[in-house]
């Protein structure tokens, strides 16, 4: 297994991992990851192998910095061939990032079956590159494979989508919820971000008559708090959710940004999102990921350049208590979503080991 750097890798690898788990417990598995990126203490934590290499991604803006990026490939690659004789997989599965790259590529030149998900709705670098050598293509919207003729593709979702709609746990660990009343989950993901501390700060201020719950992201927390007198009785403000799972069953609304595993898993779960795009991810992936959705009723798309506060809240108000509206959203995202995704990636895994 391999996928890392965000999250939105880490966690349809390891969703993948606990699918074959339920389905052959006596399963092995070995991960790879990036040496000091996050993959490296999440695995482990999960109960999963874990080794680590030195890699690094493409530097759109600086060519001459891909140097070192080169040399650094060709180095993990020799380290990934002696990886895979050691251990001997029947199949490699990637989720994406850049150490996707040279794992894949090493399985491939050892003879070993291969599968790669592709999760946005644009073909990223890495995935371009491997496209003509791995065996089958698992995809998540069609536009992301679209440019790929000839090649074994299978549409399977997100398998991160099917482990959130059973939680282990349904209690979310977050005290301070009240019943019956509407709730909103605010989040930047793992990192946090600017935009959302902002307008929580500034919505603050104001009565609301349904319940924000904003997660910061572990490093901006404290900072946060530091920085903002949250006195508002309905907001509540954590570092992070460590059971989302559970957390999702008693939200109604989220407002978050368009990485491939949150647009999946809102899908799955037909949660009607307002979506605000990181503007800095490569290719403008979550644009692109968010703008697709949007066109079919399964979300609002409302680009960082263009938030305010006011007009944000007023489009989370509008959807939050029009019924219409809120159930048509619901439904179309219900429709896009596939709610046994883990289940369709773990049946390609099996027929790619089979064939290999």
């Amino acid at each position: 297994m391999t996928g890392g750097g965000t999250g939105g890798h880490i966690y349809p690898a390891l969703a993948t991992i606990d699918k074959i788990k339920e389905l052959e417990p006596n399963s092995e598995f070995l991960y790879i990851g990036v040496k000091g990126k996050m993959e490296c203490q999440i695995v482990p934590d999960h109960g999963v192998n874990f080794k680590s290499i030195v890699i690094s991604g493409i530097d759109r803006k600086n060519i001459l910095k891909n140097f070192k990026t080169f040399v650094l490939f060709f180095s993990a690659y020799r380290s990934v061939k002696k990886i895979i004789k050691d251990f001997k997989p029947d199949v490699a599965f990637g989720t994406g990032g850049y150490v996707t790259g040279p794992v894949l590529f090493a399985a491939h030149k050892s003879k070993v079956p291969t599968v790669l998900l592709e999760q946005d709705a644009a073909l990223g670098l890495a995935n371009k590159f491997l496209s003509k050598k791995v065996n089958t293509i698992c995809y998540v919207f069609e536009s992301g494979v679209e440019s790929i003729k000839d090649l074994n593709i299978v549409k399977t979702g997100n398998p991160a989508s099917e482990a959130i709609l059973k939680p282990k746990n349904i209690d979310s660990g977050i005290r301070g919820l009240k019943k019956g009343m509407k709730k909103v989950l605010i989040t930047g993901g793992s990192l946090g971000a600017a935009v959302f501390e902002k307008i929580v700060t500034e919505k603050s201020e104001d009565e609301i008559n349904y319940q924000i719950i904003y997660a910061t992201g572990r490093k901006n927390y404290e900072k946060f708090i530091g920085n903002n007198k949250i006195e508002n009785k309905n907001i509540i403000v954590v570092p992070y959710i460590d059971n989302m799972a559970g957390l999702l069953q008693d939200i109604d609304l989220i407002i978050g940004r368009a990485g491939a595993t949150s647009i999946t898993e809102n899908l799955a779960l037909g949660m009607p999102s307002i979506i605000i795009p990181y503007p800095h991810a490569g290719n403008n992936e979550q644009l692109f990921n968010a703008q697709q959705i949007e066109k079919q009723g399964g979300c609002i798309c409302v680009e960082e350049k263009d938030v305010n506060t006011k007009m944000l809240f007023e489009k989370v108000e509008n959807l939050l208590f029009d019924e219409i509206k809120y159930e048509s959203m619901k439904k179309s995202a219900l429709k896009l979503g596939i709610q046994d995704s883990a289940t369709r990636v773990y049946q390609q895994l099996s027929k790619v080991a089979r064939r290999g």
